[in-house]
């Protein structure tokens, strides 16, 4: 995908992808990522989508449910913490779109003991 492009379209889609995942909770808007690399949205738009597969806004999606993966996994973050901090308004939303990515709802994540020794808080 990406070796089919040139240099030029190469190094702006990676810096577009550099600034997803940068600001993965509070990302810059399509309009504002297309002012940053200087080509427009549509032009953007496809190119990024060729070199990875998924839209601006679908693989920061993506990234957002795997950084939310992992927080689960390592953290006794509640749930609705976890949802917030990867960007979601709406943890039931998160939960949603959770399920529908791996398969299973956040609660049903292995999570960490508990420092103190108690189960990690679910909600």
């Amino acid at each position: 995908m990406v070796a089919s492009m040139g240099r030029r379209e190469r190094d702006r889609v990676h810096a577009v992808r550099e600034l997803l995942e940068a600001n993965i909770d509070t990302p810059p808007t399509l309009a504002e990522l297309s002012r940053r690399v200087g080509v427009n949205v549509t032009t953007l738009s496809q190119q990024f989508r060729q070199a990875f597969g998924y839209t601006i806004f679908g693989y920061l999606r993506v990234r957002r449910l795997e950084h939310a993966q992992q927080l689960l996994r390592e953290t006794v973050l509640p749930v609705s913490q976890v949802a917030y901090r990867v960007g979601f308004s709406n943890p039931g939303a998160f939960a949603t779109a959770y399920r529908r990515h791996f398969g299973h709802v956040p609660r049903d994540e292995p999570r960490p003991i508990a420092a103190d020794g108690g189960c990690s808080p679910i909600h």
